[in-house]
């Protein structure tokens, strides 16, 4: 197995900041497309563009470390194929149920699905997919000396759908939980227009069930990408996707005007509802072995 400071070495950590200069160039390629389709007139302010790129080199740079701790372990019986595939696992585990999330602010339409924000944030979603896709290929590229193509293993049903089924409920409800409680704890000053309280709860907290659905099939797949046992294995997991994925994806929320401390709420609150259920997911993988 290779250590962490293998990994991380000067040559690694160029190859991930370039590989995420290259998806800010792309996603910010597909912004102006997306701008051009949406007949947008005004161009945006500089500060806006530059905010932009820089946070989607951030979110790049976090993907790709993720990339390079679990690379051997990802499904794929070639490279492509594992960055195609960690892309898959990026999207489902973070992105989308990020970007959905977002449709809770839009409290004019509430409940109408088709209202011009929430448009535009499904086409976000699918730009910033896409965007995950090609960065998968460029990491695959990028390593593909150091990517070790291992058999695929047989992935043990009962345990999965069990998790699965555990996380697909519990992650929502402890990040409602927790919302509430970071509401009175905190005095996060967020205030929900009345009426829109129901939209506002269930369009933030329901996209997380695709993350608890998939994040034990995740685990399983690139769980010995870690050392130690499954305790160690689950906290390694917890650690590198909130660094890798939560802290930058939460911070795209400033780009769009969203306050500091709005984003520091939510990355709070994520905390106590994400480890729990990765060591749930751990515990009963390990014990159904």
């Amino acid at each position: 197995m290779v250590t962490i400071r293998e990994e991380l070495n000067s040559k690694n950590i160029i190859k991930c900041l370039l590989t995420g200069v290259l998806m800010m160039i792309s996603g910010m390629i597909m912004q102006v497309i997306k701008g051009q389709l949406a007949l947008e007139k005004e161009m945006p302010e500089f500060g806006f563009i530059i905010s932009v790129a820089i946070v989607y080199t951030l979110m790049g740079f976090g993907y790709s470390i993720v990339f390079l701790m679990t690379k051997d372990y990802i499904p794929g019986r070639n490279p492509i194929q594992k960055g195609l595939t960690h892309g898959i696992f990026g999207s489902i585990v973070v992105l989308i149920p990020g970007v959905l999330g977002m449709t809770a602010f839009d409290h004019t339409g509430l409940f109408n699905l088709w209202t011009p924000y929430k448009l535009e944030q499904y086409f976000v979603c699918f730009v910033d997919v896409v965007n995950l896709l090609i960065g998968g290929v460029i990491l695959a590229k990028f390593f593909k000396a150091d990517i070790v193509i291992n058999e695929p293993s047989k992935t043990p049903k009962r345990p999965i759908i069990i998790t699965s089924l555990i996380g697909f409920i519990l992650l929502p409800l402890l990040f409602l939980i927790f919302h509430f409680l970071g509401e009175f704890l905190l005095l996060f000053d967020y205030v929900v227009p009345s009426g829109a309280e129901t939209w506002y709860y269930l369009a933030l907290i329901s996209p997380f069930a695709l993350t608890g659905g998939l994040l034990p099939l995740y685990y399983y797949k690139v769980k010995e990408s870690f050392s130690g046992n499954w305790k160690n294995q689950s906290i390694s997991f917890f650690i590198l996707i909130f660094l890798g994925y939560y802290i930058m994806n939460f911070s795209f929320i400033l780009v769009f005007g969203y306050s500091l401390q709005t984003v520091i709420f939510y990355l709070i609150i994520s905390i106590p509802a994400l480890l729990p259920c990765i060591l749930i997911n751990g515990f009963i993988i390990e014990k159904m072995k």
